[in-house]
């Protein structure tokens, strides 16, 4: 993953807030079976982190963020999607 727009960073950030996820709790990026999904986790030794706000909002591991390299993750409509 290269990147996330500031849509979906903003989303992420209400999201963490809205769950009372504090400290370094973020999400991550995960692959679960055929599908992607978001988790609330804390960064790992080797992720690939994105920042908003000077916080850690998302976080990648190296393996699935080598797998959508070429991708950013962006929030429209309701919904996560790669552009």
């Amino acid at each position: 993953m290269n990147g996330i727009t500031e849509q979906a960073a903003r989303h992420i950030t209400e999201a963490l807030r809205e769950a009372n996820i504090q400290g370094d709790g973020c999400a991550r990026f995960v692959f679960a079976g055929n599908e992607a999904a978001l988790r609330v986790d804390r960064q790992r030794p080797g992720d690939k982190t994105f920042r908003y706000q000077d916080q850690v909002v998302l976080v990648v591991a190296p393996d699935v963020a080598d797998a959508c390299a070429d991708c950013t993750l962006d929030f429209q409509n309701g919904c996560y999607r790669f552009i």
